[in-house]
């Protein structure tokens, strides 16, 4: 076996994907375990068949939003109107107690909220309050902090199932503030995996 560092793929500025609510596979059924039985879920739901590049669990009640089949979610709340600013918003997110697998990035981000006097509250978003939502984001290892367009699922089978319920309206001033609070988080936590990142090779990596 041959391991190779390489970065994290690079995605181009104002990159986003759409999500798929997965309220058939709850994170509670496994709790904070990574068990063969999780792994053989996730495998049912297909991704691909929709354009979506993740599914949001949420908790039994089909409410609460916990976390990504393979990342943290995080959720903008407020915003909206004539005066919006990034300071006036609120960013939530599961607790780590709420059956959630806490990751690295999701600490970051946390920190990043502090250092720029964002609030957070560590409180599942609620699908039933989709409306004031201003903005969403994933996070994980491998994707950092990635915005999501849009947010598929619904009641019925086939189209009506991966209709959007919820998509990001750029041209609304609350959904700007929102926006901008995403991107200055989304460079903060890349400047921190630089400041923590250290050569493993030194200034050459060895051919293999």
């Amino acid at each position: 076996l041959i391991l190779r560092a390489c970065p994290p793929p690079s995605r181009p500025p104002g990159s986003s994907v759409d999500v798929l609510l997965v309220p058939s596979l709850s994170r509670e059924q496994h709790g904070a375990v990574k068990s063969a039985a999780w792994i053989a879920d996730r495998r049912a739901v297909d991704l691909r068949g929709c354009g979506c590049d993740e599914g949001l669990l949420l908790r039994a009640d089909g409410d609460a939003v916990l976390e990504g089949m393979s990342s943290n979610v995080f959720v903008v709340y407020g915003g909206g109107g004539a005066g919006a600013t990034p300071e006036s918003v609120v960013l939530r997110t599961a607790p780590a107690e709420a059956h959630i697998l806490p990751g690295t990035v999701r600490t970051m981000v946390l920190r990043a909220a502090l250092e720029m006097g964002v609030a957070v509250e560590e409180v599942p978003p609620k699908v039933s309050e989709m409306g004031e939502w201003s903005a969403l984001f994933i996070t994980s290892t491998s994707r950092l902090v990635l915005p999501v367009a849009a947010v598929r699922g619904g009641i019925g089978e086939g189209e009506s199932a991966n209709r959007k319920i919820w998509t990001v309206e750029g041209d609304d001033v609350g959904h700007a503030a929102a926006t901008e609070v995403v991107e200055r988080i989304r460079k903060r936590v890349e400047e921190m995996v630089i400041e923590n990142s250290s050569p493993v090779f030194g200034d050459k990596i060895p051919d293999l």
